[in-house]
C-alpha cells in the first residue's frame, strides 16, 4: 500500500484553494471596475457644479481646480 504524504496533499489543497479565493476577488474588483466606469460615463457630461459641462459658464475653472 502507498504511504500518503499529508503535507503535500494539504500544501496542494491550500494551493487551490488560495487561487479560487484570488480569482473571485479579482471578478469582484473587475465588476467594480466596470460599474465605476459605467457611472462615469453616465455623469461624463456634468461639471463639478452639477451643470452640463456646456452649459456652466465656469466649467474649466471649476473641473481644473483653476489651473
Amino acid at each position: 500500500m502507498k504511504e500518503i504524504d499529508w503535507v503535500t496533499l494539504a500544501v496542494d489543497e491550500t494551493m487551490k484553494s488560495s487561487q479560487h479565493i484570488a480569482a473571485e476577488q479579482e471578478k469582484e474588483l473587475e465588476e467594480e471596475r466596470l460599474s465605476s466606469l459605467a457611472d462615469q460615463q453616465k455623469y461624463n457630461d456634468l461639471c463639478i457644479c452639477g451643470k452640463k459641462l456646456n452649459e456652466c459658464e465656469n466649467s474649466y475653472d471649476h473641473m481644473s481646480d483653476g489651473c
